[in-house]
């Protein structure tokens, strides 16, 4: 083999290396979620959904940007914590921090998000010009609907 051909193969290589990489970490995220079970079923809580946050970081950190998670499930899935806990909706900025997302993709993605109906944003009325975001009741029903059907796979 030509130093030619060394480099397209290698790439090639590489490519086909974090394919197996990205389908090992999520067969071992299934295997994590069905071993996090609460009577053999999975508590849909926001621990459990922030653990989902932490360990899509995680796969980040420890096999690079190429296996980054998707921010707009990012988007979703710190929205859907946040609506677990029933607390204070999220600004925008502390959902760009929980989401673990650069702020200009983060408003890129709730423009998509809230055009497919899935969050709405509204003006803060505290801050006067800041913004919160939450999630629409379909939205909720949809990811407790999904995770509930995840934990099952």
């Amino acid at each position: 083999m030509g130093l030619e051909e060394v480099g397209p193969t290698l790439e090639l290589l590489s490519l086909d290396a974090c394919r197996l990489a990205a389908r090992l970490v999520e067969a071992a995220e299934a295997e994590r979620l069905r071993r996090m079970t609460d009577h053999g079923r999975i508590a849909l809580t926001a621990r459990f959904v922030q653990s989902l946050i932490a360990a899509r970081r995680l796969r980040s950190d420890r096999l690079g940007p190429a296996l980054a998670p998707e921010p707009g499930w990012s988007v979703l899935l710190a929205l859907y914590a946040a609506h677990l806990e029933d607390g204070p909706p999220l600004t925008l900025a502390a959902l760009t921090q929980a989401a673990a997302a650069p702020g200009s993709t983060v408003h890129g993605r709730l423009a998509a998000l809230e055009a497919q109906g899935l969050v709405a944003r509204t003006p803060d009325p505290a801050r006067g010009r800041g913004t919160i975001v939450r999630l629409t009741d379909e939205a909720a029903a949809r990811i407790h609907d999904y995770l509930r059907e995840a934990r099952e796979i």
